[in-house]
């Protein structure tokens, strides 16, 4: 009977447990059956002739205008294949959805004929990647790639294409967050090279982006060409990071090569290589009026009218070179900033320029003036400085003063700065490293900053070094922003041993490549050599005849076109 009682009881104890499980794992099984129905792979290869295609590698498709987009699904085209058409690739309400490449050899090309708006369009959708083509046009078409739609088109990327020939190279028009476009080269562009508009949050990293506002060949009025190479426009409380890429607009002029938009924007612009124009009066960073902070640091801004513009609440901008701008950086009326540990080298008409109701303040940095009328500061506004160092001083070379002495006792600044020559290994050719007799050496102040330009720790030895160089360390090279997305950039060549004792380095390739040009400039943008050869996996590169320094070397190769860093 008790026996009897306990079977009873497991009975009606197991049941409602076997009622709960039931729908649980039915729900799993036709889930696991629904994703996996959904997750397909479809292939196009614009030169496959067979009559019977149906998506699959073997029978693939032979235009883009015979797929369906689904959720989910990956679309790739054959590498080293070319697909001409009159009209777009759209994706409409869509999630999940990767567009690429298969194979092997270069990227696939998209190329657009006649006159339309977006060669790649995706509205309305989330999580959607487009990546390793080539995007361009032979006629007159708006954008390479534009991604536009509400809060929830969230999550998409372009990674590690190629897109030319088209008035926008990449257009963002969402205020979703999450966008990133990485490992993409953007030229031969009308106007913005990225344009990003109302975003809450971007990232653009490892790009390089060039011969973009080409409209300034048709008008040179900036109202006609109004093209960056990079502008996010946004009040959407933004969240950017733009790093690790070279952005060259030294050929056309107007605007800047990076200009941020809006009035509550924050962000990182850090480890770039920005390039203007003085001549054609190109900026190199623009931030435009905000309420929140952005950090600027560890980048290369040189040939710029004005290096840094800042319009906003307070800019901190450390461990950056720059070099032979008309003013190094501009600080507008009522607005901060704190610069730290910088090297503002041959700028020609101030290092530092600030308007009335502004606040500054100056440590570690290095003025490196060329000579008069060039000066290290011209201010309206408050500043407070101190542990810098100018390379001379002269009439009115620092605030109207031409002796560092009398600039101390009319405002009580730069009680511990020095005059004397920094001692930089080879400042002509962008080497800001310090020397052994340097007289930066354990002369700056504590401004907790952790690394130098190059990585290495600071302090090295108790106090630290004025300038962007922590005298003593092991790293010689940029340090560069490793995150997740460094896996992208496994394709891009590189430069060994570097830095280079004897100046004798080797590019190597991910595999072999047909046709192989480089061009080697210095930091000033002189062309120094060029090179070319077929069918190789590497290639040496000679820089033994130059004196110690970084070059830009700039590679075209199977029609990719990268620009690398050599250190001598």
């Amino acid at each position: 009977m008790i026996q009897k009682h306990h079977q009873i009881l497991s009975a009606n104890y197991n049941q409602p447990i076997i009622k709960l499980i039931l729908p649980i794992l039915f729900f799993f099984l036709t889930t696991v059956a629904f994703v996996s129905a959904k997750a397909a792979t479809i292939y196009i290869d614009p030169g496959y002739t067979g009559s019977s295609q149906s998506g699959t590698i073997d029978r693939p498709f032979n235009s883009w205008t015979k797929v369906s987009f689904s959720n989910g699904n990956t679309y790739l085209q054959k590498r080293g294949t070319t697909y001409t058409s009159a009209s777009r690739i759209a994706l409409f309400t869509k999630s999940g959805i990767t567009i690429g490449a298969y194979g092997t050899g270069n990227r696939p090309k998209i190329i657009t004929s006649g006159t339309g708006d977006h060669i790649i369009y995706i509205k309305d959708s989330y999580n959607v990647t487009v990546r390793d083509l080539e995007i361009t046009s032979t006629g007159s078409w708006v954008s390479g790639i534009t991604v536009q739609g509400g809060s929830s088109s969230s999550g998409n990327k372009v990674i590690n294409c190629h897109i030319h020939k088209a008035t926008w190279g990449i257009r963002i028009l969402t205020p979703a967050g999450g966008t990133a476009i990485l490992n993409t080269q953007i030229n031969n562009i009308g106007d913005d090279g990225i344009f990003a508009q109302d975003v809450g949050s971007i990232e653009i990293g490892y790009c390089n982006i060039f011969d973009i506002n080409k409209k300034y060949l048709t008008n040179t009025s900036e109202s006609y060409a109004a093209g960056d190479g990079i502008q996010i426009t946004s009040t959407n409380n933004l969240n950017f990071n733009i790093h690790n890429n070279t952005i060259d607009h030294s050929t056309m002029g107007n605007k800047a090569c990076i200009m941020i938009w809006g009035n509550n924007y924050t962000g990182t612009i850090e480890f770039n290589t920005i390039i203007g124009s003085v001549a054609k009066n190109v900026a190199g960073i623009y931030l435009h009026n905000s309420s929140k902070p952005v950090t600027v640091r560890y980048n290369t801004i040189r040939n710029s009218g004005v290096g840094l513009v800042s319009n906003i609440t307070n800019v901190d901008a450390f461990y950056n070179i720059f070099s032979a701008n008309r003013v190094g950086v501009m600080v507008n009326q009522g607005f901060k900033a704190n610069l730290r540990n910088n090297v503002f080298y041959n700028n020609t008409r101030y290092a530092i320029q600030t308007a009335t109701n502004s606040n500054i303040t100056l440590r570690n940095n290095i003025f490196n003036l060329a000579a008069s009328p060039a000066k290290a500061l011209f201010s309206q506004g408050a500043v407070t400085s101190n542990n810098n160092l100018f390379s001379q001083q002269y009439s009115g070379f620092i605030n109207g003063h031409s002796q560092l002495s009398t600039w101390r006792q009319s405002t009580g600044n730069d009680i511990n700065s020095l005059v004397g020559n920094p001692g930089f290994v080879g400042a002509s050719t962008g080497n800001f490293h310090i020397n052994s007799t340097s007289i930066a050496k354990n002369k700056g102040a504590i401004v907790n900053l952790t690394r130098d330009y190059f990585g290495n720790p600071v302090p090295n030895s108790g106090i630290p070094d004025i300038g962007i160089h922590e005298y003593g360390g092991t790293k010689t090279e940029e340090v560069e922003f490793v995150t997740d997305s460094i896996q992208l950039v496994a394709a891009k060549p590189v430069i060994y041993p570097n830095p280079s004792v004897d100046g004798n380095f080797t590019l190597k390739f991910d595999g072999q490549k047909d046709i192989v040009n480089f061009d080697v400039f210095d930091v000033a943008g002189n062309h120094i050599k060029s090179s070319n050869t077929t069918s190789v996996t590497e290639t040496p590169i000679n820089l033994s005849m130059l004196p110690p320094g970084t070059y830009i070397v700039r590679v075209h190769a199977d029609g990719e076109t990268y620009s690398l860093k050599a250190m001598k």
